[in-house]
């Protein structure tokens, strides 16, 4: 029995020696190398294309003008008819001013004026007549003279009576305070029954028919602006509506504190909907380009604080950092860093690093979507 067992575990030990050496003499198996995967991004071919740059800010709405009514005179006020807030009409009474003593003075010069104008015509004739009686040698020379005289004497006071009696009637006129244009009554400095001194404050009537717009551009888009530029406004007071607009001023010299330079623009304002002190959003016009590169704000990402893009070349994606000037709402200018030609990734471009390789998807150009 002894004898059995021995033999069986023989077989067993050579056995187990004889499946060790196989597997010595097995090749290694294989490492699977992970296949590189690509990842798909968007790509825009750029172009160079026609652009108009829009400048885009904010803004006040101000009266277009104002018109301070005072007097160079000192007198009473009778009667106001117009408070602060009515809207006016060219023409329209304002303030009447006490007018007993101007109408007494008016009356005397009046006066004077038919007294003078009857002593005028006594004198022609008078002339007339001596006229005739000289010719006929009837008179000496000395008496025609003195006619003569007497005419000249009498047409000059009848010239002063003329003059006084036109300023009699300017005077008058002055006591009743009329509005020189349509606007509106912003302040009222008097009241009934005062006595108003020369060049005192009386009234300011802002124009409404027109406002204008004071924006502020910074130093590098102020010599993109011309006199005479379109613009348009919107302002959240009149929603829905957008107004155009034209530059009628620049400024010269920059804002000390800001650093920016204020831009004034005109508008119509026929339905008097504008009121000064709104704010309103301008989109200015800017410089014209015929040959620019635009590129989608979306392509720029921020990369260690800087704004890169990110083109593909030999099927990698690789990092640029472009120039870029003014922007609208979704493009930006490209002024360096970026050619015609080149192929820009416009999607996929979170996922990007420098040199991955990248699936190039061509999509529609710009021009292509009218964008």
């Amino acid at each position: 029995m002894q004898n059995m067992m021995r033999g069986f575990v023989f077989i067993v030990s050579i056995l187990l020696v004889a499946g060790l050496a196989a597997c010595e003499n097995r090749p290694p198996a294989r490492e699977k190398v992970p296949e590189t995967r690509m990842a798909e991004v968007e790509v825009k071919i750029l172009q160079e294309q026609p652009w108009s740059e829009t400048i885009s800010s904010f803004g006040v709405i101000d009266a277009a003008k104002e018109i301070v009514i005072t007097t160079d005179f000192s007198e009473r006020v009778e009667k106001v008819h117009v408070k602060e807030g009515h809207r006016v009409k060219t023409g329209q009474l304002l303030i009447e001013l006490d007018r007993r003593k101007q109408e007494l003075r008016l009356a005397r010069y009046r006066t004077s004026l038919k007294e003078a104008k009857a002593n005028l015509t006594n004198t022609q004739t008078t002339l007339k007549r001596q006229e005739a009686l000289f010719s006929g040698r009837n008179i000496p020379q000395s008496k025609l003279e003195e006619a003569q005289l007497a005419l000249k004497t009498a047409r000059a006071r009848y010239e002063e009576a003329v003059a006084a009696v036109q300023l009699g009637e300017r005077e008058l006129a002055d006591r009743r305070i009329t509005n020189p244009a349509a606007g509106e009554v912003v302040k009222r400095s008097v009241e009934a029954g005062e006595t108003i001194r020369p060049g005192a404050e009386l009234m300011i009537i802002q124009v409404v028919d027109a406002v204008r717009v004071i924006t502020y551009v910074t130093e590098k888009d102020i010599n993109h602006l011309s006199l005479g530029s379109e613009a348009t406004v919107t302002t959240p007071a009149v929603p829905g509506r957008t107004y155009t607009a034209r530059i009628e001023s620049l400024g010269t010299k920059a804002d000390p504190d800001t650093g920016s330079f204020w831009v004034k623009l005109a508008i119509a304002n026929t339905e008097g909907l504008l009121r000064p002190g709104m704010t309103a959003r301008v989109s200015l016009q800017g410089l014209t380009y015929q040959d620019a590169i635009l590129v989608p704000d979306r392509a720029l990402v921020d990369r260690h604080r800087r704004r890169v893009a990110y083109i593909v070349v030999d099927g990698r994606a690789v990092q640029v950092e472009p120039v870029v000037a003014l922007s609208s709402i979704d493009r930006v200018q490209v002024l360096s860093g970026l050619q015609a030609g080149d192929q820009l990734i416009v999607g996929g471009v979170e996922i990007n690093v420098d040199g991955t390789p990248v699936k190039a998807i061509p999509v529609a150009t710009d021009s292509d979507t009218g964008s």
